[in-house]
């Protein structure tokens, strides 16, 4: 059966000497104590315990060629249980090819050994490129209920992990964790077990969440679960542990979501009171570790984003705004948190609010004159309040200060894109250096929007291939640069060509590291632009809707599917989800049950969320319900035309004629439609004409 809470991979059962009943029991000890550092994958402490065994036999020559195995990193043809302590020591120092040399060596020995084959099913995707063997290496994994796989937390992880890339149904896996894995959260052994086991255990816990008929059975497993987070919580604190304390707050989310899902699915188990109760310790919780990584490693973004995101959950976006204006003091010019900046001030600001902080910010900066941190997050608050002026002049200042200063030159470089001067933005980040642009994601990111919006596409290649070879430099293995050029990509106005080559490269970024930072977000909006910039009108009736191209949807919605189960939970990829349900397979029911979370939610939503839950509602024969959101969405500056269309149809099957007259005649005004939206518009205009008595 699976293995529970063991980190690493199989022990190394050495059984050299130690069956000789000659030796002296100095020399059990030392083997002994080989045998647990080879547990712990400890390579100095397996080094130690050697040199204890040739000081009790000095003439044994076995202690001196394991020495030489250990010290070349790789194990003998012949030594399997070596080679699977130097299969995981590689893997676990981002060392694959290595890992999978080793791995080799393992299965011969032992073949039904889980890890050795995702580790070679890994290296297929990463180093070889090739799907198909990794495909082929997966299908032969075993029984993970079979003793001999040896299966551990950490395989079964990393075997979701790989199924989820290659988009391999994962449903057996899955059961297996619920059957298996689920249970043991109540055991002694999960109580005493380390931190990070901890995390592991409840993060398995978490993935059957994906099978809506598993939750009732998960139901009973929640407060184990949520007490195992919670020692793991206080232990990571005590101890200072950064990167357990960040894995544990990342199960925040995902466990709010889980929590909400139990509800749903029997509300008289949770009723409101109990299920707030227990949603503000989660949340309390959350806050804590965050807090504590702030205090421990302040320039770690991760903690601003889970503050600012905990703010957001209580209804109190000006703290939410103050802990992202916080995190660009304390990290710097940071794309994340510039989107989220500006996204929060221009959701939740009142004029007068957005205008009273710019004025603080700038009020600040100009206190101290010589800080170009608080010059800086002047420009940002300008830009909010639509002063590109006043943020050019607070840039300036702050490269009076510090010449070349990276988020100066960033800032100045993305005001002048914003006004279509990408020559001019291309020369404000030359003072940077090549090395410089090419490794900063913030940079990264704004050197290929400017590539795109310069005419210079066409470098497109040899510009990425400069960010790989930079990344590939970096002593810590990191994808980051090449995402951002991805996502620089597709900051710039849809394209197919772009959005084809963002999904292609995304793939490979993902092939080789299947836990890529944004690679799979990159890849699943690339591949629902192409899904959405190839759609077509009808070609037999135009008063039908159009056409889209049903490989194109298939392709978008799985690579949505391959997002994280919080990602998942965005009021953004939800609404993605229900249009390509709606509009790309015809399925009104389906979409509708996906928008239904949102509904509850629709005071906060963005006016491109409330078009797609208007059109949804609509085509379920609810128009008066999706008027009722379609027209708040209509009236802000510069609705889209796709929206004034869905709210014209809604209007006409709501039986207002003249109000869906006039607005597909403001339709019609708005200038640059896409091509769905234009096949849209007439499918809508040669309805109502077909219509009209």
């Amino acid at each position: 059966m699976v293995t529970a809470l063991g980190l690493i991979a199989s022990a190394v059962y050495t059984q050299i000497y130690l069956k000789r009943r000659a030796t002296t029991q100095a020399t059990v000890t030392a083997w002994k104590a080989y045998q647990e550092a080879a547990e712990k994958t400890d390579l100095d402490g397996m080094q130690a315990a050697l040199n204890a065994v040739s000081a009790v036999t000095p003439g044994d020559p076995t202690p001196a060629r394991y020495r030489e195995m250990i010290d070349r990193g790789e194990a003998d043809a012949d030594n399997a249980e070596l080679a699977v302590v130097l299969m995981t020591y590689h893997r676990s120092n981002e060392r694959l090819p290595e890992a999978a040399r080793e791995a080799e060596k393992v299965l011969v020995k032992y073949p039904k050994h889980w890890l050795a084959r995702c580790f070679l099913a890994h290296h297929a995707l990463q180093e070889l490129h090739n799907p198909a063997r990794a495909e082929q290496i997966l299908n032969q994994l075993p029984d993970p209920e079979d003793p001999q796989a040896k299966v551990r937390l950490d395989g079964v992880l990393y075997a979701l992990r790989l199924f989820d890339i290659l988009g391999r149904d994962a449903t057996q896996l899955r059961g297996v964790v619920l059957r298996k894995l689920v249970p043991l959260l109540k055991t002694p052994a999960a109580a005493n077990a380390s931190a990070a086991a901890k995390v592991q255990l409840v993060t398995c816990y978490l993935e059957p969440f994906a099978d809506p008929s598993a939750i009732s059975q998960l139901s009973g497993y929640w407060a184990a679960a949520d007490k195992l987070t919670d020692d793991a919580a206080t232990e990571a604190i005590a101890t200072g542990d950064v990167g357990a304390m960040v894995r544990i707050a990342e199960l925040g989310s995902p466990m709010r979501i889980a929590l909400a899902l139990l509800r749903d699915n029997d509300p008289e188990r949770l009723p409101p009171d109990r299920f707030q109760t227990l949603l503000k310790a989660l949340d309390d919780r959350t806050r804590r570790l965050w807090q504590a990584i702030r205090e421990k490693e302040p320039q770690r973004p991760e903690s601003y984003r889970g503050i600012a995101r905990l703010a957001l959950q209580d209804n109190k976006p000006v703290e939410a705004i103050q802990a992202i204006l916080d995190g660009l003091a304390a990290c710097g010019d940071q794309p994340e948190f510039l989107e989220q900046l500006v996204t929060l001030v221009a959701r939740f600001g009142t004029e007068d609010s957005i205008q009273n902080l710019a004025n603080r910010i700038w009020k600040s900066a100009e206190a101290t004159k010589t800080d170009p941190v608080k010059w800086c997050l002047a420009a940002e608050a300008a830009l909010v309040v639509n002063r590109p002026d006043k943020a050019s002049l607070a840039c300036r200042n702050a490269l009076a200060v510090r010449p070349n200063d990276p988020w100066a030159c960033a800032t100045l470089a993305r005001i002048l894109v914003r006004n279509g001067k990408f020559i001019e933005a291309r020369e404000a980040l030359a003072p940077l250096g090549a090395t410089t642009i090419l490794l900063s994601p913030t940079l990264t990111r704004l050197h290929a929007r400017i590539l795109v919006g310069s005419g210079l596409w066409i470098l497109h290649d040899d510009e990425y291939k400069k960010v790989t070879d930079a990344q590939a430099k970096l002593k810590v293995k990191s994808s980051i640069p090449s995402v951002a050029f991805l996502q620089g990509v597709l900051d710039a106005s849809p394209d197919v060509e772009r959005a084809a080559w963002v999904a292609a490269r995304a793939e490979l970024i993902l092939a080789a590291d299947p836990n890529a930072s944004g690679a799979a977000l990159a890849r699943a909006e690339a591949l629902h632009r192409l899904a959405n910039l190839t759609v077509t009108a009808h070609p037999e009736d135009r008063s039908q809707p159009p056409v889209w191209n049903a490989s194109r949807v298939t392709a978008a919605l799985r690579a949505i599917g391959q997002l994280t189960l919080e990602q998942r939970a965005e009021p953004e990829w939800i609404t993605t989800v229900a249009m390509l349900q709606l509009k790309g397979e015809g399925n009104a029911g389906a979409a509708l049950r996906t928008i239904t979370p949102l509904l509850a939610r629709q005071a906060t939503a963005t006016p491109a969320q409330l078009e797609i839950l208007g059109q949804v509602l609509s085509a379920n024969n609810r128009p008066a319900e999706a008027v009722r959101l379609l027209e708040p969405a209509a009236r802000v500056h510069r609705p889209s035309a796709g929206c004034l269309v869905a709210l014209a149809l809604a209007y006409h099957k709501n039986h207002q004629p003249i109000d869906a007259a006039r607005t597909l005649k403001e339709a019609e005004d708005i200038p640059n439609r896409t091509d769905r939206e234009q096949a849209e518009l007439i499918a809508a205009k040669f309805m109502f004409l077909r219509e009209k008595p």
